[in-house]
C-alpha cells in the first residue's frame, strides 16, 4: 500500500506492485496535475487525492475494485474520469465539488453509488448509470447544474433523499420499474424539468420530491400509488393537469400548494383523507371532481385558495335536489372555486373549519354537523336556493346579495 506520497512532481505514474493507495496519501497536493495508477491496485483510500485542485487527469486500473469516501473530493480542475468496471462502490464524496468534471462514464459492475459521489460537479452534462447499480444515495447527483440527461438502469431499487436535487437543466427523467418509492427531495428545485415518467411500483411520493418543479406541467401517477406526502408538488406553477390513479389514498400538508395553473382534480374514489393546505392557493383551480368520494379527513386543504364566502355555519342549508345544485354550480363556477361536486349526485360538500380540520362524512340533511361538533367558529360550503332563504339576518342577506348579485 502507498501510504503517503512525498514528492513533487506534477506528473506521476505510480510503479506495478502497489495493491492499494492509502487514506489521504496525496491529500492537499496541489502541485499535482497528473496520475496513472497501475494494474494491481484495488483500493483508493478515503480523501487520497482530496484537495488536489490542479490534477486534470486520472487513469483508474480495471482491477479497481473500491473508490472510498472523499478519494477525490475537491479535485476542482478534474475535466473526465472513467470508472472501470471491477469498481463495485463509489464512496460518499468519492467526487464531490469536481467542478469542471464535464465527462464521467460508468461501467458495469458497479454495484452502489453513495451520498454525495457527485454533488456539485456543475459542469457534468449527461449521466448514464449502467445496468447492476442497485443504489443512488442521498443527494449523489444534488447540485450538478448542467445536467441535462441521465438515464436510470432497471436494476436500480433504491434511490436516497435528493438524489437530484438542484439539477436545474435536468429536463426529462424516466424512473425505473423496480423502485417503489421517490424519496423526499429527490426532484426538489429541478427548474426546468419538463417531464416525469413514473412507473406502476411507486407506492409512495415523498415530501418535497418535486417541489419547485416549475417547468412540469402535465402529471400522471400511476396505478398502485397510495400516498402523496407534504409539499411533494408545491409551488409547481405551471402544472395544468395531474391525472390521479384509483388507488390514491391521502395527500399530505401543502402537497400541491401554490399550482397556480392547476385547472381541474379528480380525486379517486379511494381517497379519504386531504391535508392542510392541500391544494392551498391553486388559485386557477375550477373543478375538484369527487365521484361518490368519502373524505373522512379533510383539512384546511384549500385555504387559502379562491373560496366563494365565509360564514357562519347555521346559514347554511343543503339542497335536496342534486341537478338543481350540479346547474347552481355550474352557473357559478368562476366563484365557486374550488368545490368538491359529484358526478352524478351529492355525495359531499367542502367545508372549511376556521379553528382546525374536521372530519366528514357523505353529506345527509345535517351535513354540518361535523362542523358544528368540531366547534367551528366559521365554515364554507357552496348551495343552491341562497336568495330564497328567509331565515337569514338582513346583514347576511345583505352579504349575500353582494357577493353573488342576485
Amino acid at each position: 500500500m502507498l501510504r503517503n506520497y512525498i514528492g513533487s512532481d506534477e506528473k506521476v505514474t505510480l510503479p506495478p506492485g502497489i495493491t492499494a493507495i492509502g487514506d489521504e496519501a496525496f491529500m492537499g497536493k496541489e502541485f499535482l496535475k497528473s496520475i496513472t495508477i497501475p494494474e494491481g491496485v484495488t483500493e483508493i483510500g478515503s480523501n487520497a487525492f482530496m484537495g488536489c485542485r490542479y490534477l486534470r487527469t486520472v487513469s483508474l486500473p480495471q482491477s479497481l475494485t473500491a473508490l472510498r469516501d472523499g478519494a477525490f473530493s475537491k479535485c476542482k480542475n478534474l475535466q473526465e474520469i472513467t470508472v472501470p468496471g471491477g469498481a463495485k462502490l463509489i464512496g460518499r464524496k468519492a467526487f464531490f465539488a469536481c467542478e469542471s468534471l464535464s465527462k464521467l462514464v460508468l461501467s458495469e459492475g458497479l454495484v452502489t453509488i453513495r451520498s454525495s459521489a457527485f454533488a456539485n460537479c456543475r459542469q457534468l452534462t449527461e449521466v448514464k448509470i449502467p445496468e447492476g447499480v442497485t443504489t443512488i444515495g442521498d443527494e449523489a447527483f444534488s447540485g450538478c447544474e448542467m445536467l441535462t440527461e441521465v438515464i436510470l438502469p432497471e436494476s436500480l431499487t433504491a434511490l436516497k433523499y435528493g438524489a437530484f436535487k438542484k439539477c436545474s437543466r435536468l429536463k426529462r427523467m424516466v424512473l425505473p420499474s423496480k423502485l417503489t418509492e421517490i424519496p423526499k427531495s429527490a426532484f426538489n428545485s429541478c427548474v426546468s424539468l419538463e417531464k416525469i415518467v413514473i412507473p406502476e411500483g411507486i407506492k409512495t411520493i415523498g415530501s418535497d420530491a418535486f417541489s419547485q418543479c416549475i417547468n412540469l406541467t402535465e402529471l400522471t401517477l400511476p396505478e398502485g400509488l397510495t400516498d402523496i406526502a407534504e409539499y411533494a408538488f408545491c409551488q409547481c406553477s405551471n402544472l395544468t393537469k395531474v391525472s390521479m390513479p384509483e388507488s390514491l389514498r391521502s395527500i399530505g400538508h401543502y402537497g400541491f400548494f401554490g399550482c397556480n395553473r392547476l385547472l381541474e382534480i379528480t380525486l379517486p374514489i379511494e381517497c379519504t383523507e386531504l391535508q392542510d393546505a392541500a391544494f392551498g392557493f391553486c388559485n386557477s383551480l375550477k373543478w375538484l371532481i369527487a365521484p361518490g368520494v368519502s373524505i373522512k379527513t379533510l383539512g384546511n386543504a384549500f385555504i387559502p385558495a379562491a373560496i366563494s364566502y365565509l360564514c357562519r355555519p347555521e346559514v347554511y342549508t343543503i339542497p335536496e335536489i342534486a341537478e338543481d345544485y350540479r346547474k347552481f354550480v355550474k352557473s357559478k363556477m368562476r366563484m365557486l372555486v374550488p368545490r368538491l361536486l359529484a358526478e352524478d349526485r351529492v355525495e359531499g360538500i367542502a367545508t372549511y373549519a376556521a379553528d382546525g380540520a374536521i372530519t366528514l362524512a357523505n353529506v345527509d340533511s345535517v351535513f354540518l354537523q361535523p362542523a358544528i361538533e368540531a366547534q367551528a367558529t366559521a365554515c364554507i360550503a357552496f348551495l343552491i336556493n341562497w336568495k330564497h332563504q328567509n331565515n337569514l339576518s338582513d346583514q347576511i342577506k345583505r352579504k349575500r346579495d353582494e357577493d353573488w348579485d342576485l
